[in-house]
C-alpha cells in the first residue's frame, strides 16, 4: 500500500481541524493511501521503510531542517505545507491547499536534491582524539558566547592553509542555507541545486575579510584560539554543542543529498524577491 508520512511541528500551535482539514485533502486526491502521523519528528527515522514515498511536514522552514537531519538516509522526498512565518523552502500555503495536494498527486512537481554537510568536533580532551558527527542542510555555525571576547578562526580547505577571521564567528553554509544566516552576515545568495558550500565570517574584525565559495567536495578543518571562554557549535540553528579552543571543526559534504519538492509552477526568483528579499 501507498504510504505517506506527515509531520507536524507541534509547537505551531495549530489547531485540530486545520490538520484534519490537510489529512482531509490528502486522502481526496490519494486513494488506498496509508496516511502515518507524527509530531516533532519524534520515531520519524524509526519507523520509516522504503514503502513510504512521500514525507509532507506540516509547519515552516525549521520544520523542513528537522525532518531532513531524521531522514536523511532514506531518500525519502520532503514536502512542507507552510504553518510558519516565512516558508521559503515550503511549496504549499494553506491558501492553495487543494490545488498543491492536486498537483502532488498527479506528478506535477520536481524534486531538487540539495546538498548537505557533515560535520564533526575532533577534541583532545574527550576521551582521547573522540569525534562526534553531525548534519545540517542549512548551515554550521561557530560563534562565541555573548559577552565573551574575539575569537580566531583558522580556516583549511583540503588540508591547505587558507585565512585566519578574527570575528564574532564563521557561518559555513550550503546553498539551501545561503538565504538564511549567511545572507545576514553578507554572504552570498547561491542557487539552491548547485553543489558548493560558503564561508562567511560573522562580524569580522578587518574590511578585507570576505565569504569564499568553494568547490562541495572541499574538506574544511577550523582551527579556534585567540581566547578562553565559551564557544557555540550550532547546526541550522536548531542543534547546539559547547566547544573549547583546542577542538577542531571538521565540515564536509554529506554522502547523501536532501529531496526536497517543489510543485512545477513554482519560480525561485519570485519566491525569492517576495520572502527574502523584500525582508532583508
Amino acid at each position: 500500500m501507498y504510504k505517506i508520512a506527515v509531520n507536524i511541528n507541534s509547537r505551531k500551535l495549530i489547531g485540530d481541524s486545520v490538520v484534519e482539514k490537510i489529512i482531509y485533502t490528502i486522502k481526496k486526491y490519494y486513494k488506498n493511501t496509508e496516511i502515518i502521523l507524527f509530531k516533532d519528528a519524534v520515531n520519524l527515522k524509526e519507523r520509516l521503510t522504503c514503502d513510504f514515498r512521500k514525507i509532507i511536514v506540516l509547519g515552516g522552514d525549521g520544520t523542513i531542517l528537522a525532518t531532513a537531519r531524521e531522514v536523511h538516509d532514506c531518500g525519502i522526498p520532503i514536502l512542507g505545507i507552510n504553518l510558519g512565518n516565512l516558508g521559503f523552502l515550503t511549496s504549499i500555503e494553506m491558501s492553495n491547499l487543494d490545488e498543491g495536494i492536486k498537483k502532488l498527486s498527479l506528478g506535477d512537481f520536481e524534486i531538487e536534491e540539495r546538498i548537505m554537510l557533515d560535520c564533526s568536533i575532533q577534541s583532545s580532551i574527550q576521551n582521547g582524539n573522540n569525534e562526534e558527527k553531525m548534519l545540517a542542510l542549512n548551515d554550521v555555525v561557530i560563534s562565541r558566547e555573548i559577552m565573551s571576547g574575539m575569537y580566531k578562526y583558522g580556516i583549511y580547505v583540503d588540508g591547505n592553509y587558507y585565512t585566519t577571521f578574527k570575528s564574532d564567528g564563521i557561518i559555513i553554509s550550503t546553498p539551501t542555507g545561503s538565504t538564511a544566516y549567511s545572507l545576514s552576515a553578507g554572504g552570498p545568495i547561491i542557487y539552491p541545486t548547485i553543489d558548493v558550500i560558503a564561508i562567511t565570517p560573522i562580524c569580522p574584525h578587518s574590511l578585507n575579510s570576505r565569504s569564499i565559495v568553494l568547490g562541495a567536495d572541499s574538506n574544511i578543518s577550523i582551527s579556534i584560539s585567540g581566547n578562553v571562554g565559551k564557544i557555540i557549535l550550532s547546526l541550522d540553528g536548531q542543534s547546539h554543542n559547547d566547544i573549547v579552543n583546542t577542538d577542531i571543526i571538521k565540515i564536509k559534504r554529506h554522502e547523501k543529498k536532501c529531496k526536497i519538492i517543489k510543485l512545477n509552477g513554482d519560480d525561485y526568483f519570485n519566491v525569492l524577491r517576495n520572502k527574502i528579499l523584500k525582508n532583508v
